[in-house]
């Protein structure tokens, strides 16, 4: 199948062909046929090395990914021909972290896991998946609208009594200076969170709210490219000429 895969040693990218496609090795997946998967900042950092990504070997990235299921194990709860939105992150479901909804801080799950860093992500056409990763989505809403969408919020625009949210992850060396007496002065609430676990139903909720009106790519200012293309998405990330690259993989 078409892949864009990452090397963690040699901190390449390749397009292939011929990467080899995913098969269900345990009663709980189900395999996706990826219809759309974003490119996040984070995917940028890590093929500059500035965030952890797996170096044990060559794989394909995207963890914000939305797609077909094609096939499901035997106990799966879902079925083919469903529209889900893929979650990249999981839990151990043993540790005390994860037993209370908290695997963002879960140590030897969580984002030390995660599909598209370090395991096989949405840059293919298929993908192998947990079921208790995937999300269904509503009728009412298209693949290309449950991929991902990034947002960003200048704290020298917030209003007094404002919240200031952070969302995604930086590289772990990276630091802000911030003014405390703005914070003070404004009465402003800092909010970051690096995995929610209950935030996917929300915000399928949210999407099926906002629907085509809000939900455009024109109107976003976002741009979709073939796996083949990834160098030109990635450069026109990187330069600012798209607010948001996607890949438009298995979709007409």
């Amino acid at each position: 199948m078409e892949a864009v895969v990452f090397d963690g040693k040699t901190l390449s990218l390749k397009y292939q062909k011929d990467y080899p496609l995913p098969k269900i090795s345990n009663d709980d997946e189900l395999i996706v046929k990826i219809e759309y998967s974003g490119i996040c900042g984070t995917d940028l950092h890590i093929i500059q090395g500035e965030f952890p990504a797996s170096k044990d070997r060559p794989l394909p990235l995207g963890h914000e990914s939305s797609g077909v299921i094609t096939a499901v194990g035997k106990n799966s709860i879902f079925k083919v021909g469903q529209k889900v939105a893929i979650d990249p992150n999981c839990a151990c479901d043993l540790c005390d972290f994860c037993r209370n909804g908290k695997y963002q801080y879960c140590l030897s799950a969580g984002i030390n896991s995660t599909i598209g860093i370090f395991r096989d992500g949405g840059w293919a056409e298929y993908c192998v998946v947990p079921q208790q990763q995937v999300f269904a989505l509503p009728d009412g809403i298209t693949t290309e609208q449950g991929v991902g969408k990034v947002m960003e919020i200048s704290i020298n625009y917030m209003r007094p009594g404002g919240k200031y949210v952070l969302f995604g992850c930086c590289p772990p060396t990276h630091q802000v200076s911030l003014n405390p007496f703005d914070i003070y002065n404004k009465e402003l609430t800092i909010i970051g969170v690096k995995i929610n676990p209950f935030s996917f139903p929300s915000a399928i909720g949210w999407l099926k709210a906002m629907g085509s009106r809000y939900v455009d790519y024109h109107k976003l200012g976002v741009k979709t490219y073939r796996l083949s293309e990834y160098e030109a998405a990635l450069e026109d990330l990187k330069t600012g000429s798209v607010s948001k690259a996607i890949f438009k993989i298995n979709s007409d």
